[in-house]
């Protein structure tokens, strides 16, 4: 426990502010993702053909699509850069 703080507190605070926000920005985008991902099932019918002739729910898909891509795109950012620490 001493080890991590004493780890937090030689960290440059631009580079923790960085790693904040890289943190947020996943959080953000993983509630979006769930929420377009709740409200595209409301709109779905027992039809395919209907949902997809449903602009609506195409708009919801597309943006589901996107942020789960860039949900991916920022986790793997995460879990690839170390935290740097300054000497």
């Amino acid at each position: 426990m001493a080890d991590e703080r004493l780890r937090v507190i030689k960290t440059d605070t631009d580079v923790l502010m960085g790693n904040l926000r890289g943190e947020v920005g996943v959080v953000t985008a993983w509630l979006l993702l769930r929420h377009f991902m709740a409200e595209s099932l409301k709109l779905r019918s027992e039809d395919p053909a209907t949902d997809l002739a449903n602009k609506e729910l195409a708009f919801l898909w597309l943006l589901a699509e996107k942020l789960r891509n860039d949900l991916i795109g920022r986790l793997s950012e995460l879990c690839l850069s170390p935290v740097l620490t300054s000497s």
